[in-house]
């Protein structure tokens, strides 16, 4: 088991992320579009729109059985073949990050080498912890 869930998040104020489902070779796990009826994750409607699109895909979830440098390094390789495309979200005031929240708090510990730090720094993938 992880002790660890990592989240890759999108957002951007107009753009359709869907794209991001074949970069990454999966669906997402939560998303929506500018402008799209609000609903919670169960799918009842809350009152308004989103005021962005949103696109999260989990990395690492609490059954993941893989190492938590080599789940990032593998998200990293995959981006990185569409930089052009994720610098075009990024500048027009797109986000970009990846979420990591510690679930086990009994003797977390992990590296992430200052190489692949680097190659997020690149595509500008920010880092947040919880």
């Amino acid at each position: 088991m992880s002790k660890y869930r990592v989240t890759l998040r999108i957002v951007h104020p107009e753009c359709d992320l869907s794209e991001f489902d074949y970069i990454l070779g999966e669906p997402a796990t939560r998303s929506w579009v500018a402008g799209s009826e609000r609903l919670t994750p169960t799918g009842r409607k809350i009152v308004g729109t989103n005021p962005n699109s949103y696109r999260a895909y989990s990395i690492i979830n609490e059954n993941t059985q893989v190492d938590f440098a080599d789940a990032i390094e593998s998200v990293v390789g995959k981006l990185e073949f569409h930089k052009d495309r994720i610098n075009e979200i990024l500048d027009s005031e797109g986000i970009m990050e990846l979420f990591i929240s510690v679930i086990d708090t009994n003797g977390v510990g992990d590296n992430l080498h200052w190489a692949l730090l680097n190659r997020l720094g690149f595509l500008k993938v920010s880092l947040s912890l919880s």
